[in-house]
């Protein structure tokens, strides 16, 4: 069996160093069915009370409602790689001695036998480290010899693992710039509709207002029209009226006159009969 590595992440509380405490952690799991690979249970040196608990694997939502029933919370800070293959003499010391051919430190190790197996625990300071010694630690279990890997070939697998990250990391950048250059074309799409739209805009309320004072013009039209009517029609009745007027006055003076000439006729006619 190959040397398999993963990335894993613990789960850890402190506790009180008493008896019980490690049983009442361990209970949520029991309770819950969840199988535990790696248990881990310690106290502080020089500190008599206080003591600690890590533990793999938490998964899936009965594990975490488990996990934090017991008070347990996530390492997410800590870089941590899972190995397990077939136990070989030497390997322990050929993994550790290729990581510090590498200049990678290892900031704890638990490992341990059962059988023809092994499983151990690594703990690295940062997550840039935890990758070049998974690819170192793979290249250390591939061999059989109960002797250290060779300088160069520690070499050689770290330049690889170099790259490998390295071409990640590349990978990441180009798909950002990629999802940047795809944000700052829709940024710009979105600018151009929004300066279409502010066109758009600008040319209905000028049509509108166009609209609006061809309406206005008209209506003043319209009222001029009919004012110009209604002084004509006003100005014709007041003309009918005093041709009325002056008819009347015509009529008036004419039946004043004849009366006078009937009171002038008759007054010699009356001169005569007194006589």
């Amino acid at each position: 069996m190959a040397v398999k590595v993963k990335k894993v992440i613990l789960w850890k509380r402190e506790l009180e160093n008493r008896p019980g405490t490690l049983a009442e952690a361990l209970k949520p799991f029991a309770e819950a069915k969840q199988n535990l690979q790696v248990v881990m249970g310690y106290g502080y040196p020089g500190e008599r009370e206080r003591a600690a608990l890590e533990l793999y694997p938490v998964s899936g939502k009965k594990g975490e409602e488990a996990a934090l029933a017991a008070g347990l919370e996530a390492m997410t800070h800590t870089n941590c790689l899972l190995v397990e293959g077939d136990d070989q003499l030497g390997l322990a010391y050929n993994m550790s001695n290729n990581l510090s051919a590498a200049g990678i430190n290892i900031s704890f190790a638990i490992i341990q036998v059962v059988g023809r197996k092994f499983l151990g625990i690594f703990g690295f300071d940062t997550a840039s480290d935890a990758d070049r010694a998974s690819v170192i630690i793979k290249a250390a279990g591939q061999t059989t010899s109960r002797k250290a890997v060779s300088r160069k070939k520690v070499r050689r697998v770290l330049v690889k693992a170099t790259k490998k990250v390295a071409g990640k990391k590349k990978s990441v950048k180009k798909a950002a710039a990629k999802k940047t250059g795809v944000k700052k074309a829709l940024t710009k799409k979105a600018a151009a509709k929004k300066t279409a739209a502010k066109k758009t805009a600008a040319k209905k309320t000028a049509a509108k207002k166009t609209a609006a004072k061809k309406t206005a013009a008209k209506k003043t039209g319209v009222k001029k029209a009919l004012t110009k009517k209604a002084v004509k029609k006003a100005v014709a009745k007041k003309a009918v009226k005093k041709a009325v007027a002056t008819k009347a006055v015509k009529k008036a003076v004419k039946k004043v006159v004849d009366k006078k000439l009937s009171v002038r006729k008759a007054a010699p006619k009356a001169k005569k009969r007194t006589k």
